[in-house]
């Protein structure tokens, strides 16, 4: 039996037992409880199973997950809960065991890749629990603090110079449209989630822009609003904008990260890359950061970096340098319109759900509301908050994600936008604990 590729092994009390489902390209079928020994007849180069609590899916949901666990190169793989609804299953890939010798523990091995396996667009439409899972999320709600900023990231879409010449017209015109909206005011916030709240539970929100969050005169003020009603806040910003005045209200606040976009482990690289930032400025407000941490502050502290052609020679050195301060360092491609400058590190034998498309909605200014995450807001505008109302935003939002479903694009631009592949994502971990998380485009490294 020393030829066998691939054993799925199912639960014991699963009425298929020892026969295949159809379809399957799998060289036997066994049962296995998660404390059996594995079985001699049992090794192979890959070992597959699903432990005895889980709820057999189907043949077609099993299918998909072994070609996912393929294609990352995962050792586990599990279903997103999120996507999946009550199918605890369970797939190893373990090349080490011998016969006899039970399945290992997890905190025991170490080094482990579980992929967090997401059901492609077509699985969705054609099971209608998962459908159901699907429109019955609860939306991640972004807020821009500002639509303003100073700093002329190259990258940046809405204010960069290396935008490609095909997209830079559309993102001018975006700006031009906005030239007339600055700041959200507490005010504004307090009226935007009182309206979210008929629709869903709003228990956290992400401050950032376009523009820099803490340009805004009003973010302590927004920080304290939060704070009272039980919300907490994510935070993106430039790292150059945080003053003495805002280090306070930063300590007493409910928050649960703040990213800062360094791009640089140089000032040379930082100036070429953010000609309006400064190095100087930077390091003090990550050193400041990182006191208010040891006075008691619960955030966690995230350093970001985009790689471009001006910077790609410090991806490596980015790391060790940032780690020192951070908590995680994230790297992700740099992309306009959905298209990454860089290749994908792996690719899904599946179109997958767009994450951007289906798990959030952002909030700008005057209370106008858009999806997807591509830099393309004029394609997917939901309509306003308060003009509309949030069932007609909600509405909006569930026919493009029944067109996307249907057809593979909600708008004409999911034909060539890639970053539906960050739905995808692997969780990598040392000896129990979680190291990153790795999808398609970026990664994170964990340092705490």
């Amino acid at each position: 039996m020393n030829d066998l590729e691939t054993i799925l092994i199912t639960p014991a009390n699963n009425s298929t037992g020892r026969h295949g489902p159809p379809g399957h390209d799998i060289s036997r079928w066994l049962e296995l409880r998660p404390w059996d020994t594995l079985p001699h007849e049992a090794l192979g180069e890959t070992v597959l199973a699903v432990p005895v609590r889980a709820t057999f899916p189907g043949p077609d949901i099993i299918s998909q997950a072994i070609e996912s666990h393929k294609a990352t190169g995962a050792d586990i793989t599990r279903p997103d809960q999120g996507w999946l609804p009550d199918h605890d299953f369970t797939i190893y890939d373990r090349r080490t065991l011998k016969a006899g010798q039970p399945l290992p523990k997890l905190s025991t091995l170490p080094r482990l890749r579980l992929n967090v396996f997401v059901p492609s667009r077509r699985l969705i439409s054609a099971n209608e629990k998962i459908k159901a899972a699907v429109f019955g999320r609860t939306k991640g709600i972004h807020v821009t603090l500002a639509e303003k900023c100073s700093m002329g990231c190259r990258m940046c879409p809405f204010n960069g110079s290396d935008i490609p010449p095909r997209h830079k017209s559309y993102y001018q015109a975006y700006m031009k449209r906005r030239a007339e909206y600055s700041f959200i005011t507490p005010e504004n916030l307090a009226a935007y989630v009182t309206l979210i709240q008929k629709v869903q539970p709003v228990r956290s929100v992400s401050l950032f822009g376009p523009g820099e969050p803490f340009t805004n005169p009003f973010v302590t003020e927004i920080l304290r609003w939060c704070s009272n009603n039980g919300i907490s806040v994510n935070f993106t910003t430039n790292g150059n904008s945080i003053r003495n005045h805002h280090l306070a209200p930063l300590r007493a606040a409910k928050i649960n990260n703040i990213t800062i976009s360094a791009d640089a482990v140089t000032a040379e690289t930082y100036r070429a890359i953010k000609p309006n930032g400064d190095w100087n400025t930077l390091l003090k407000t990550v050193t400041r950061l990182r006191q208010l941490q040891e006075d008691g502050a619960s955030f966690r502290l995230t350093l970001s970096f985009i790689r471009q052609p001006l910077n790609e020679h410090e991806e490596e050195s980015f790391h060790a340098f940032w780690g020192r301060w951070a908590d995680e360092t994230v790297v992700t491609s740099r992309y306009h319109m959905g298209q990454p400058t860089y290749q994908a590190s792996w690719n899904s034998p599946f179109r997958l759900p767009c994450a951007s498309l289906f798990n959030g909605v952002h909030v700008l200014t005057n209370g106008d509301c858009w999806t997807c995450s591509a830099g393309a807001p004029d394609e997917f505008m939901l309509g306003n908050l308060l003009t509309d109302g949030p069932e007609a935003i909600w509405e909006k939002l569930n026919e493009y994600i029944t067109r996307y479903l249907a057809h593979g694009m909600a708008r004409e631009i999911c034909k060539d936008c890639s970053w539906w592949r960050q739905s995808h994502h692997l969780v990598e971990y040392e000896s129990g604990n979680k190291r990153a998380i790795i999808r398609p485009y970026s990664y994170k490294i964990l340092h705490s």
